[in-house]
């Protein structure tokens, strides 16, 4: 039996994972770091068609302000500065919402690193009001010094998980 719509589908619009498991070539492979190529992109989100899922994971960063001492960000020389190839476009973020947000239940804004402190954050937060049915879940440090973008969050009915790990 096919299952007529995915449970879940995951697409990091990266070149560069940001695992590092001891069985994965991962640190030797060669490549450039940077977004999905466009064409690549739409193809995926054309491939998955009208058998959308209801939940997802849109991983929009793999930069932080902190490096907590249990995380890859605080020992891994790739994550030592700020990058701005490791966002997810803003351009990139609109397509991904115009195609899947509509047919979602529940999105997860992930990211390894700090979503919050995109440039755009504010701009995503207010696409996001577009789908007032989509149940919201983020990881966050809760660093943002911005009330007004909280609080827009509080009334989109955010689930928020704060990471205090590295808080020493």
């Amino acid at each position: 039996d096919q299952v007529e719509h995915p449970r879940l589908v995951a697409v990091e619009t990266t070149s560069h994972c940001n695992a590092y498991c001891v069985f994965c070539p991962n640190n030797a492979l060669a490549r450039d770091k940077g977004a999905m190529a466009d064409d690549l992109f739409e193809k995926i989100v054309e491939d998955i068609g009208t058998s959308m899922p209801f939940k997802g994971t849109v991983e929009l960063t793999q930069n932080c302000n902190y490096k907590c001492i249990m995380c890859a960000q605080s020992w891994v020389e790739a994550f030592k500065k700020p990058d701005p190839r490791l966002n997810m476009p803003l351009e990139t973020f609109l397509k991904v919402a115009d195609e899947f947000f509509p047919w979602a239940m529940f999105v997860d804004l992930a990211g390894f690193g700090e979503v919050t402190q995109l440039p755009y954050w504010p701009e995503i937060v207010d696409r996001l009001s577009y789908y007032p049915f989509v149940e919201w879940h983020l990881l966050t440090n809760a660093s943002l010094e911005d009330a007004e973008v909280w609080d827009r969050m509080v009334r989109l009915n955010f689930t928020m998980g704060l990471s205090i790990d590295g808080a020493t």
